[in-house]
């Protein structure tokens, strides 16, 4: 009798754990399953923090438009948010930036496009996208030189960055795939319809803040690839001057601080690591 009741523990204890696991497994389940549908859904909470760092600083914000790009991940969906800022004074849009991008939520500013209005000098329409994006370096190998892109970055210069920023060509999603994107963007600010376009790593830039994640490409570039000029496109307020430049002066320019942007010195650490060898 004594050993049928230790055995009866035993197996009891037994089932108990099983128990624990089975609703551990559950529990795990049904955690996935809601952050799934929270990722395909309108991202409510990065309108939201849009809304209250708006507010923060006196400006309403009430055109916001979700959008989103399968990922490959399932279907899951890429968190962005495109934020309309129609007859905003230069000042105020300032102000606005410097809340989102010192701000410890889940908002990082990617794009800005600012149309001036005919009506008032002192009024822009401004356009602000936040969520994902994609950046590219081209290499050439014989002549080991690569292609980089200048141009005026607002929010670096509030930050106290008094030049142009000297950055690998990159661009928000905009509902594409990563590839897609980055090919397009290649064409827009660099002038060159790259071929074989590879993918090295993605990355959260600040996990302890935002969302952000980049997706980061290398592709082989010679003259024949270059279809214009570059710059960007004028309709989205883009002037990106095209610089070509050996793989040793460009490292020397993350050396002496003339290259700040953290995306690009990935790029350039990983090609003298692993292309440039």
């Amino acid at each position: 009798m004594a050993e049928q009741g230790v055995e009866l523990g035993l197996r009891q204890r037994v089932l108990a754990q099983i128990g624990k696991l089975g609703d551990g497994y559950r529990r795990r389940q049904a955690e996935r399953t809601a952050l799934e549908s929270r990722l395909r859904a309108a991202p409510v909470q990065l309108i939201s923090h849009i809304s209250q760092a708006g507010a923060s600083v006196g400006i309403e914000v009430n055109d916001l438009r979700p959008t989103g790009a399968p990922s490959d991940l399932g279907g899951l969906r890429e968190e962005s948010v495109e934020v309309n800022l129609p007859r905003i004074d230069l000042p105020r849009l300032a102000r606005l930036l410097q809340s989102l991008e010192r701000s410890a939520g889940m908002v990082k500013v990617r794009r800005i496009r600012i149309t001036t209005r005919t009506d008032d000098p002192a009024l822009v329409d401004a356009t602000l996208v936040v969520g994902h994006a994609a950046a590219l370096l081209p290499y050439n190998l014989a002549g080991r030189t690569v292609v980089l892109a200048r141009q005026f970055r607002l929010p670096a210069y509030l930050a106290g960055h008094d030049d142009l920023l000297i950055e690998a060509a990159a661009g928000m999603l905009d509902d594409e795939t990563p590839e897609k994107r980055i090919r397009a963007e290649a064409e827009e600010e660099i002038g060159y319809r790259l071929h074989d376009v590879r993918k090295v790593f993605e990355a959260f830039m600040s996990p302890g803040a935002v969302t952000e994640k980049l997706h980061f490409f290398v592709a082989e570039y010679d003259p024949s690839m270059r279809i214009g000029g570059g710059g960007g496109l004028a309709e989205e307020g883009e002037d990106i001057e095209v610089l070509e430049l050996s793989i040793e002066s460009a490292l020397a320019m993350i050396q002496d601080g003339r290259i700040v942007d953290a995306k690009t010195i990935m790029l350039l650490q990983h090609a003298a690591l692993h292309i440039f060898r």
